[in-house]
């Protein structure tokens, strides 16, 4: 009868000791796991920036307010203008991709006006209301870019450099590879064909 309970006290600890060393395993794995994804997530960061403090392409944006065209049908002019800029600069880091190692292409951007106008949604006879606003395009209202630019060969000499005023006459008509759903298609259209004729060329 006196050993019973000893043998029940010596099982509790017994069972006790295993939970507890279970769980200092689980939580050591939870542990190294955890670290892992952070080293992985730290390394995918050090990427990114390594990648952009090497780019070979920097623009420079001026003021939107005192650009032609860019104008936002819904929404906040500023957070357009902001996120229009940041397409086309995404679109021209992809361009300058493919630059050769070292070189470097640097653009100002004084004016842009977007392909189309903002108007009344009374004014397009689609049956809107007066207060809604549409980008209407037209051939009429074409695309124009103006930009100052300076291109250099890895040792930092200036290949070309010129003040562009770029316009695109045939911009609904004429080629153009990109996805029709692309709100800025006839702009990067636009930037293309001169990065194609104008630095890839050379």
């Amino acid at each position: 009868m006196n050993n019973q309970p000893t043998v029940i006290m010596n099982t509790n600890r017994y069972v006790l000791t295993s939970a507890l060393l279970i769980g200092l395993a689980i939580s050591s794995i939870g542990i190294g796991v955890s670290q892992a994804a952070t080293g992985e997530h730290a390394q995918e960061l050090h990427t990114e920036d390594t990648t952009l403090s090497h780019s070979s392409l920097a623009v420079k944006w001026g003021e939107y307010k005192s650009f032609t065209d860019v104008k936002s049908a819904l929404g906040s002019r500023q957070s357009f203008a902001e996120n229009t800029f940041n397409k086309l600069e995404t679109y021209l880091h992809k361009l300058a991709a493919d630059l050769p190692e070292g070189h470097t292409l640097e653009l100002e951007v004084t004016n842009l006006d977007l392909a189309g106008r903002v108007l009344p949604g009374s004014f397009t006879g689609l049956g809107l209301h007066s207060t809604d606003m549409i980008r209407v395009i037209k051939s009429i209202d074409i695309p124009r870019i103006e930009f100052n630019y300076i291109y250099k060969d890895a040792n930092g000499d200036i290949l070309k450099s010129d003040t562009v005023n770029l316009k695109d006459m045939s911009f609904m008509t004429g080629y153009n590879p990109l996805f029709s759903s692309d709100s800025l298609k006839y702009e990067k259209n636009m930037l293309r064909k001169w990065f194609k004729s104008t630095i890839a060329a050379s």
